[in-house]
């Protein structure tokens, strides 16, 4: 009888045993599977935000280097074009650099200091030498950079005389044409400026096809007396720090200070933050008087 019980005693304490090592393995099972379904669901959260975060960072990346990439053209991205052509600048540091004046025999050395700057400017050229010029008219396009209009003799004589004057413009420009094996660009500077001329003038300039392009930073290297290299820049600079968008004149084919003062301007102004672009006939901003 005490063996018996003894016996019975043992079979429940095995019968026990194996109900509780079978709740355990299943209670260990149902949570190791919920914790491969919390690992898996945060292994595809982790990569979907992953793809996600590559997917923004890569369009970041290409606005950026579409950004760079019309920086380095000197071409206006078109967000900003909208805004200049709404007027809509505030903070815009926005810089033309416009060249009056030329071509001369520093043309080739002013666009090797603007290349040594990643720069496009706008150059506004006479015509003073017919066997040479055009060579200098088309490595000024070839570079990259904007060729305008500025009469082939700068004579203010022409504003008596607003047929005159429209017969200078298209001389040149089909003098520019035949250089550069293509049509340049329609925006034309006023000799003095279009203060200077008459409206008959301006009608006729823009009745022609043509649109004019004042400016609201003087260098001052036209002054009669000259002025310094340390002047120039500081003129330009001061100037520019007063305008969201800067449309800047100087004669830096023909003053050698000017030419000295650019790196310190280019310097100080990128420095800055300011971008420098090239206008061109898509910028439909102008006419304008600045």
């Amino acid at each position: 009888m005490h063996r018996k019980l003894k016996l019975n005693r043992l079979v429940l304490i095995w019968i026990m045993t194996a109900v509780l090592v079978l709740v355990l393995g299943v209670f260990v099972f149902t949570n190791f599977s919920r914790y491969r379904q919390i690992v898996a669901a945060e292994a595809e959260q982790s990569d979907s935000s992953e793809q996600s975060e590559q997917s923004s960072q890569s369009d970041r990346t290409d606005t950026e280097a579409d950004t760079q990439k019309d920086a380095n053209s000197g071409a206006i991205p078109e967000d900003v074009r909208q805004k200049l052509i709404s007027g809509d600048t505030d903070g815009l540091k926005i810089v033309f650099m416009t060249f009056d004046d030329g071509p001369t025999d520093q043309t080739t050395t002013l666009l090797d200091l603007l290349d040594q700057y990643d720069i496009k400017g706008t150059f506004f050229p006479n015509l003073h030498d017919e066997e040479t010029d055009g060579a200098q008219f088309k490595e000024i396009v070839d570079r990259g950079h904007t060729l305008g209009n500025h009469t082939v003799s700068h004579n203010y004589d022409l504003y008596n005389n607003p047929t005159s004057l429209v017969a200078e413009i298209n001389q040149l420009h089909d003098y520019q044409t035949q250089a550069i094996g293509q049509e340049p660009s329609r925006m034309f500077r006023f000799p003095g400026g279009s203060l200077t001329a008459n409206q008959a003038c301006v009608d006729a300039v823009t009745a022609a096809g043509y649109n004019y392009v004042d400016w609201n930073v003087s260098s001052g290297d036209a002054s009669a007396n000259g002025i310094t290299a340390e002047q120039t820049a500081a003129n330009i600079i001061d100037q520019v720090h007063q305008h969201n968008v800067s449309v800047v004149l100087c004669h830096a084919e023909k003053k050698a200070s000017t030419m000295e003062a650019l790196p310190t301007v280019f310097d100080q102004l990128k420095s800055e933050v300011y971008t420098f672009y090239k206008i061109d006939d898509s910028l439909q901003v102008y006419p304008q008087q600045i």
